[in-house]
């Protein structure tokens, strides 16, 4: 969840993902082939031309091929570093990867976030970023089979998840740490509570923290578009209010694509109730376009309870399923 810092999963294997449409008409520049194929930064002026929206993509060097598109986790920090390490691997792989900057932020930059930023951090405004970018696509993107393949990882998988049930051209998403079974205020208010439990705490003391948590639940939702911050110096109300109103599950139940959820037992970050409630809810539907990876002893930086790191085993896990979705050519989103 919000606060954490972003991991790589293996240097070129593994990562997660999500697909997106919606028709918005923006006016953008047509790619050509050539410059496409050379290029893997572009720059767009964003709709109401207050700023630039940049983004990276690599392309493999045969047509016919899929997207991968990467949607980090919120906070301040480039996405560049995870898009270099892994581009190799999913153009190899026969599928295009692209990844969307952080708004404001100079490629490689951390930390020092702009004011840009932090004016226009929520759910809709990163949304709409990858909706300019995917209509770049739709204008010209030369080889381009006109599929998508999401990968999201913590609250990324959220917008993500919510790319993939929007946009039409979306055929597998997968989410890294996401949960989804549970509504965000009571993932926060489960984690908050175990944290609690496993520290010792006494039942009045849980009891009272959970009710200062419903009430800045409630201060926030009643001051949305405010800069003030909370759980992390990125993470204001304006972004706070839209994250906590987002419904996964609903979106969830209606995907037809194919899903990929990777979660460990020890997330003390996104309580693993809240993906073990995808999988019985799906179950209940007899839905089966789902794939849970659950991992006993990781936690949300895919530590084991050693403390060392199982990157590689949980992205060799989803790099494999990634390749079986390009390989299968799925059918997009109805």
């Amino acid at each position: 969840m919000a606060g954490h810092s972003p991991r790589l999963l293996v240097a070129s294997r593994g990562f997660r993902r999500t697909a997106l449409f919606v028709p918005f008409l923006f006016f953008l520049p047509h790619f050509h082939a050539a410059s496409v194929l050379a290029q893997e930064t572009f720059v767009l002026p964003r709709n109401n031309a207050s700023s630039k929206l940049v983004y990276y993509l690599s392309v493999p060097a045969s047509d016919g091929f899929p997207v991968v598109i990467y949607v980090q986790e919120n906070g301040c920090r480039s996405v560049w570093p995870y898009f270099e390490a892994h581009r190799a691997t999913f153009t190899s792989l026969g599928a295009a990867f692209a990844a969307v900057e952080v708004r404001g932020l100079k490629r490689g930059g951390r930390w020092r976030c702009p004011k840009e930023f932090l004016r226009n951090n929520s759910i809709g405004d990163r949304m709409l970023d990858y909706l300019q970018m995917l209509h770049a696509f739709r204008g010209e993107l030369p080889g381009w089979d006109r599929r998508i393949l999401w990968v999201g990882e913590s609250e990324g998988g959220l917008l993500a998840l919510m790319l993939a049930r929007a946009i039409s051209e979306s055929t597998a998403a997968a989410l890294l740490g996401s949960g989804g079974g549970l509504p965000p205020p009571e993932e926060l208010a489960l984690a908050k509570s175990k944290a609690m439990k496993e520290e010792g705490r006494s039942e009045q003391e849980i009891k009272q923290a959970l009710a200062e948590l419903l009430a800045q639940i409630g201060r926030i939702m009643e001051d949305p578009e405010s800069s003030k911050t909370w759980l992390g110096r990125t993470n204001t109300f304006r972004w706070w209010s839209s994250y906590l109103s987002l419904n996964p599950l609903s979106d969830l139940e209606k995907l037809q694509i194919p899903l990929y959820l990777a979660h460990g037992v020890r997330d003390r970050a996104v309580p693993i109730e809240s993906s073990d409630r995808v999988e019985a809810r799906f179950k209940e539907l007899e839905k089966s376009n789902l794939t849970y990876a659950r991992y006993d002893d990781l936690d949300h930086r895919r530590l084991d309870s050693k403390g060392q790191s199982q990157e590689d085993r949980v992205g060799t896990d989803l790099l494999d399923w990634i390749n079986k979705q390009i390989q299968m050519g799925g059918k997009s989103q109805p």
